[in-house]
């Protein structure tokens, strides 16, 4: 059997705390980068898909063409933002879209209960 000298022990267990150090640093920085994609707005595109049905059931197109333009618009940006992980931006055109298509459903109605359109 063949003794090690004190100085390969520690040689060897310098590389493996290097090994180790090299390893928890990969994992921090993976995490790190997994970290600034941030979550999916998920939440944010659903609602932003309902807001435009309803602006579209209102009738919006007809009764506020400019808002429901808008609206539909910023929903495709917020889309292709989304589509490249891109989910900061993605969050806030989702959150414009969802602004001009409720003004939008509300001029809709407020125009619709004025004239008594149907």
């Amino acid at each position: 059997m063949v003794k090690k000298s004190q100085s390969q022990l520690r040689s060897n267990a310098v590389i493996k705390t290097v090994k180790i150090g090299f390893g928890l640093a990969a994992i921090t920085i993976a995490a790190f980068l997994i970290g600034c994609v941030g979550p999916a707005p998920i939440q944010d595109f659903a609602i932003s898909r309902t807001a435009l049905e309803a602006a579209r059931d209102s009738g919006a197109h007809q009764r506020a063409p400019n808002q429901m333009y808008s609206a539909e618009e910023k929903y495709k940006q917020g889309m292709a933002a989304y589509k490249n992980r891109e989910y900061e931006l993605a969050t806030e055109l989702f959150k414009k879209s969802i602004e001009f298509a409720e003004k939008a459903e509300l001029i809709s109605r407020l125009n619709e209960f004025s004239t008594g359109d149907n």
